[in-house]
Protein backbone atom coordinates (compact mmCIF):
# COMPACT_ATOMS: atom_id res chain seq x y z
CA UNK A 1 0.00 0.00 0.00
CA UNK A 2 3.26 2.53 0.70
CA UNK A 3 4.12 1.86 -2.69
CA UNK A 4 1.11 2.19 -4.62
CA UNK A 5 -0.04 4.98 -1.97
CA UNK A 6 -3.67 2.65 -2.40
CA UNK A 7 -4.95 -1.07 -2.09
CA UNK A 8 -3.44 -3.14 -4.67
CA UNK A 9 -5.31 -3.94 -7.20
CA UNK A 10 -3.49 -6.52 -9.08
CA UNK A 11 -1.60 -9.51 -8.52
CA UNK A 12 1.28 -7.94 -9.96
CA UNK A 13 0.69 -4.69 -7.95
CA UNK A 14 0.38 -7.23 -5.16
CA UNK A 15 3.98 -8.48 -5.61
CA UNK A 16 4.99 -4.97 -6.28
CA UNK A 17 6.03 -5.77 -9.99
CA UNK A 18 6.97 -2.08 -11.88
CA UNK A 19 3.86 -2.24 -14.09
CA UNK A 20 5.91 -0.06 -16.89
CA UNK A 21 9.80 -0.16 -15.59
CA UNK A 22 9.21 3.75 -15.95
CA UNK A 23 8.62 2.97 -19.59
CA UNK A 24 6.06 4.56 -22.14
CA UNK A 25 3.64 1.86 -23.86
CA UNK A 26 5.17 2.67 -27.07
CA UNK A 27 8.67 1.27 -25.50
CA UNK A 28 7.07 -1.91 -24.53
CA UNK A 29 5.67 -5.31 -25.89
CA UNK A 30 3.41 -7.88 -24.23
CA UNK A 31 3.25 -11.33 -25.21
CA UNK A 32 1.50 -14.47 -23.42
CA UNK A 33 2.86 -17.58 -24.78
CA UNK A 34 1.06 -20.80 -24.22
CA UNK A 35 2.62 -23.38 -26.42
CA UNK A 36 6.50 -24.01 -28.07
CA UNK A 37 5.17 -23.12 -31.15
CA UNK A 38 4.43 -19.42 -29.84
CA UNK A 39 7.98 -19.36 -28.66
CA UNK A 40 9.73 -18.78 -31.89
CA UNK A 41 6.74 -16.51 -32.85
CA UNK A 42 7.53 -14.27 -29.61
CA UNK A 43 11.56 -14.45 -30.61
CA UNK A 44 10.64 -12.96 -34.06
CA UNK A 45 8.33 -10.33 -32.29
CA UNK A 46 10.91 -9.09 -30.09
CA UNK A 47 13.50 -9.04 -33.12
CA UNK A 48 10.93 -6.80 -34.63
CA UNK A 49 10.00 -5.01 -31.59
CA UNK A 50 13.52 -4.16 -31.32
CA UNK A 51 14.29 -3.16 -34.99
CA UNK A 52 11.60 -1.09 -34.63
CA UNK A 53 12.52 0.90 -32.01
CA UNK A 54 16.36 1.41 -33.59
CA UNK A 55 17.60 -0.83 -31.31
CA UNK A 56 21.10 -1.70 -32.51
CA UNK A 57 21.27 -5.38 -34.46
CA UNK A 58 23.80 -7.18 -32.38
CA UNK A 59 21.34 -5.87 -28.63
CA UNK A 60 18.31 -6.63 -30.52
CA UNK A 61 19.23 -10.20 -31.62
CA UNK A 62 20.63 -10.96 -28.18
CA UNK A 63 17.22 -9.87 -26.71
CA UNK A 64 15.29 -12.51 -28.79
CA UNK A 65 18.05 -15.41 -28.29
CA UNK A 66 17.82 -15.25 -24.59
CA UNK A 67 13.80 -14.46 -24.67
CA UNK A 68 13.46 -17.61 -26.65
CA UNK A 69 16.07 -19.86 -24.40
CA UNK A 70 14.25 -18.64 -21.28
CA UNK A 71 10.66 -19.05 -22.34
CA UNK A 72 11.34 -22.62 -24.19
CA UNK A 73 13.05 -23.44 -21.29
CA UNK A 74 9.70 -23.02 -18.85
CA UNK A 75 7.51 -24.59 -21.81
CA UNK A 76 9.55 -28.05 -21.75
CA UNK A 77 9.94 -28.14 -18.32
CA UNK A 78 8.17 -26.31 -16.10
CA UNK A 79 4.50 -26.82 -18.58
CA UNK A 80 4.44 -30.84 -18.10
CA UNK A 81 5.76 -31.05 -14.46
CA UNK A 82 2.05 -30.92 -13.41
CA UNK A 83 -1.56 -31.75 -15.36
CA UNK A 84 -2.29 -28.01 -14.65
CA UNK A 85 -2.48 -25.08 -17.96
CA UNK A 86 0.44 -22.48 -17.54
CA UNK A 87 1.22 -19.75 -19.63
CA UNK A 88 4.71 -17.64 -20.05
CA UNK A 89 3.97 -13.44 -19.67
CA UNK A 90 6.83 -11.63 -21.38
CA UNK A 91 7.01 -8.23 -21.07
CA UNK A 92 9.69 -6.66 -23.37
CA UNK A 93 10.84 -2.83 -22.33
CA UNK A 94 13.11 -0.52 -24.21
CA UNK A 95 14.73 1.57 -21.62
CA UNK A 96 17.64 3.92 -22.41
CA UNK A 97 19.89 1.74 -23.84
CA UNK A 98 18.94 -1.45 -22.44
CA UNK A 99 16.20 -4.01 -23.42
CA UNK A 100 14.44 -5.51 -20.24
CA UNK A 101 12.75 -8.56 -20.47
CA UNK A 102 10.42 -9.66 -17.76
CA UNK A 103 10.14 -13.19 -18.04
CA UNK A 104 7.14 -14.14 -15.54
CA UNK A 105 4.89 -17.90 -14.85
CA UNK A 106 2.97 -19.79 -12.61
CA UNK A 107 5.39 -23.28 -13.20
CA UNK A 108 7.10 -25.08 -10.19
CA UNK A 109 9.83 -22.59 -8.76
CA UNK A 110 13.04 -22.73 -10.78
CA UNK A 111 15.94 -20.09 -10.40
CA UNK A 112 18.34 -20.09 -13.65
CA UNK A 113 21.03 -18.20 -10.83
CA UNK A 114 21.30 -20.84 -8.69
CA UNK A 115 20.93 -23.46 -11.23
CA UNK A 116 23.95 -21.53 -13.36
CA UNK A 117 26.12 -21.79 -10.46
CA UNK A 118 25.64 -25.32 -9.99
CA UNK A 119 26.52 -25.96 -13.39
CA UNK A 120 29.80 -28.57 -14.03
CA UNK A 121 32.32 -26.40 -15.19
CA UNK A 122 34.03 -29.47 -17.12
CA UNK A 123 30.78 -30.56 -19.14
CA UNK A 124 29.75 -27.19 -21.06
CA UNK A 125 27.83 -28.62 -23.75
CA UNK A 126 25.22 -29.53 -20.96
CA UNK A 127 23.04 -26.33 -20.29
CA UNK A 128 24.11 -24.41 -22.86
CA UNK A 129 21.13 -22.00 -23.40
CA UNK A 130 21.26 -21.11 -19.90
CA UNK A 131 25.22 -20.90 -19.58
CA UNK A 132 24.74 -18.37 -23.21
CA UNK A 133 22.06 -15.96 -21.76
CA UNK A 134 23.78 -15.52 -18.28
CA UNK A 135 26.89 -14.43 -20.23
CA UNK A 136 24.71 -12.22 -23.01
CA UNK A 137 22.73 -10.39 -20.31
CA UNK A 138 23.95 -7.32 -18.23
CA UNK A 139 22.18 -8.77 -15.26
CA UNK A 140 19.68 -11.53 -14.48
CA UNK A 141 17.18 -11.31 -11.94
CA UNK A 142 14.95 -14.12 -10.59
CA UNK A 143 12.42 -13.57 -7.67
CA UNK A 144 9.86 -16.47 -6.76
CA UNK A 145 6.43 -14.08 -5.65
CA UNK A 146 3.39 -15.46 -4.45
CA UNK A 147 3.94 -18.87 -6.35
CA UNK A 148 4.90 -17.28 -9.68
CA UNK A 149 8.67 -17.01 -11.04
CA UNK A 150 9.23 -13.98 -12.17
CA UNK A 151 13.14 -13.60 -14.13
CA UNK A 152 13.75 -10.10 -15.35
CA UNK A 153 16.96 -10.00 -18.17
CA UNK A 154 18.98 -6.69 -19.00
CA UNK A 155 20.47 -6.97 -22.07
Amino acid sequence: MIYWKRLPKTLEEWITLPSDFGAAEEQRLDITIHSMDEVTATSERVLAFCSGRGIERKRAYYSALCLEEMAANIVKHGFHADNKPHAVDVRVVHKGEDVILRVKDDCEPFNPQERAELLDKQDMMRNIGLRMVMRIAKSVDYQNLLGLNVLTMRV
